[in-house]
């Protein structure tokens, strides 16, 4: 229930599911801005919110995507759960 008992509107969940994917995609780049400016510079531009969360990269900038894995090392117990 909403104010004073009443029901919500429909749309409330929605518009809080938005605005939260809205929060957490900002704060990601904010986050991978201290690692790597340039592509949060490009982010800021490909990335749109609001009713709907879309990529769309500028077409004549020509992205060429390099993707690597890392290799990690995980020493028993240092993941804090028990084997």
């Amino acid at each position: 229930f909403g104010l004073d008992g009443r029901s919500r509107r429909t749309g409330a969940a929605a518009e809080r599911a938005r605005s939260a994917v809205t929060r957490t995609i900002n704060y990601a780049v904010a986050r991978l801005h201290e690692h790597h400016r340039l592509l949060t510079e490009h982010l800021d531009h490909a990335l749109h919110t609001g009713t709907y969360v879309s990529y769309a990269p500028d077409p004549r900038t020509g992205i060429a995507w390099e993707v690597t894995t890392a290799t990690t090392t995980v020493t028993e117990g240092r993941t804090g759960r028990s084997s």
